[in-house]
């Protein structure tokens, strides 16, 4: 009960972060084609930019605890939602990939950022339990958001799926910057 209140915040946020994570990485190709980018072509530029999900989180451990990591959190967040509205008007080939590699930086600083978060904002007695719950959350989205997305790109196109992404963005953003507690250079049971 005194953690209730972590665990709706976090529920909701990893309902919500789930969508701007595999909304855009399992549907990048898709993405490219609605675009008019040939199946070949698509696969060629998703290849490249797959290249940022393990040189992400390589460059991000530079700076991963100097930061508070709501706020990484954010503002990855807030650097998917705008990525993502550039990708959906783009065209030239160079520059998509380019916000491609940009968007799946940002994910991936969020995925490394909200992992570690939400195990550091419980209590060692509660910690695992806890965390898995929240969690699954985000596994429960996943499950879900694929269909969501192809509902949302055969109606709306590829500027509807950024929407409906950088929408969820701004709930991360809300749940994280004002129901998230500070936890950086504080001991983990306080």
């Amino acid at each position: 009960p005194p953690y209730l209140a972590l665990v709706v915040t976090f529920m909701v946020f990893n309902l919500c972060q789930a969508f701007g994570v595999y909304g855009f990485a399992n549907w990048v190709p898709a993405l490219l084609v609605q675009k008019g980018i040939t199946v070949t072509k698509s696969l060629q530029y998703s290849f490249i930019i797959a290249f940022a999900y393990p040189i992400a989180p390589l460059l991000a451990a530079s700076f991963a605890d100097r930061f508070e990591r709501k706020w990484i959190i954010c503002g990855a967040a807030v650097a998917i939602g705008a990525l993502g509205m550039a990708f959906s008007q783009l065209t030239a080939p160079a520059a998509l990939i380019l916000c491609g590699v940009l968007i799946t930086a940002a994910n991936m600083t969020m995925s490394y950022a909200y992992h570690a978060y939400q195990t550091e904002i419980f209590p060692t007695a509660v910690r695992a339990r806890a965390a898995g719950l929240v969690y699954s959350m985000s596994r429960v989205s996943a499950t879900f958001s694929g269909f969501i997305v192809a509902y949302v790109l055969l109606h709306a196109g590829v500027s509807g799926v950024f929407g409906l992404i950088t929408a969820a963005m701004v709930v991360v953003i809300v749940a994280i910057a004002v129901f998230g507690p500070n936890v950086r250079g504080r001991p983990l049971d306080a």
